[in-house]
């Protein structure tokens, strides 16, 4: 799923005497069909200067301004959406285990799994709540390949 299409572009603009080149982030166009911008966030700002604490910020704005016009509210409560599966999990584990194996990872593979469990272990001896240790040992494991 994609949030944000944008645009990015340098503008010069002055400051003080002197003319100076930004870069923007344009994720609204407000003119019409100048580019190809989209946004799932309805209240997005136009443009921000091309930075991630301006891009974060810009979502927060956007999603607050969305809920004072909803009548809702923004959560950090737990998504149900996003339950991890153990039993997903381990199938996903055994086919990257293969690819571990073909690459010749498995000392470099085997340190992940005994830095985040604590002791040497093997996929087929971790439990169903180990769940959250599985699903980071895969996130590192695959970062490795």
């Amino acid at each position: 799923m994609v949030d944000i299409i944008a645009y990015i572009r340098e503008i010069s603009l002055e400051e003080g005497d002197k003319t100076v080149r930004k870069r923007f982030m344009f994720l609204r166009d407000e003119v019409g069909d100048r580019f190809l911008v989209k946004s799932r966030y309805r209240y997005i700002e136009p443009h921000i200067p091309l930075n991630y604490n301006a891009l974060v910020d810009a979502i927060y704005k956007a999603i607050d301004e969305e809920c004072a016009h909803s009548g809702g509210t923004a959560t950090d409560d737990h998504n149900p959406y996003t339950t991890l599966n153990f039993d997903e999990l381990i199938e996903e584990a055994k086919m990257l285990w293969g690819t571990v194996v073909q690459q010749n990872k498995v000392d470099a593979a085997s340190e992940i799994l005994k830095s985040i469990f604590g002791k040497p272990t093997k996929f087929s001896e971790i439990l169903p709540e180990d769940v959250e240790k599985l699903y980071q040992a895969l996130i590192e494991i695959r970062g490795i390949l």
